[in-house]
């Protein structure tokens, strides 16, 4: 796992790198296909998490969506040497003044779409 801090202007849109789906505009947010988990840090809560992230979580969440931020930072920072998150990304995005509205969207890599669920 990588971890790539961003910095937004307010309203920009965020878009998956793997999917190309529009995953935060002003209005909404999406989650991608790619998407492990969303994480908002000034809420201390996951927005979004596929089932890898709740396993990877799971001990420390309790199973809810609250996670402390401390124990969030410290397990995701375990994970930069995982084998089982080596293509996960976490973008941690950084807007409003001085960065203080900071929300983590995890994007797995190396996610690759069916060919059932493309149209071929």
């Amino acid at each position: 796992m990588q971890i790539v801090e961003v910095n937004l202007i307010d309203g920009y849109p965020f878009y998956c790198p793997v999917t190309g789906t529009l995953i935060l505009s002003e209005d909404e947010f999406t989650a991608s296909p790619a998407m492990v988990y969303c994480y908002i840090q000034n809420e201390s809560t996951f927005e979004y998490t596929n089932g890898q992230a709740q396993e990877v979580f799971s001990d420390i969440s309790k199973g809810d969506f609250y996670l402390n931020y401390e124990k969030y930072n410290n397990r995701l920072h375990s994970l930069t040497n995982d084998v089982g998150t080596e293509n996960w990304v976490c973008f941690r995005l950084c807007s409003g003044r001085n960065g203080s509205f900071v929300v983590d969207h995890c994007i797995d890599m190396g996610f690759r779409e069916s060919l059932n669920n493309v149209g071929i």
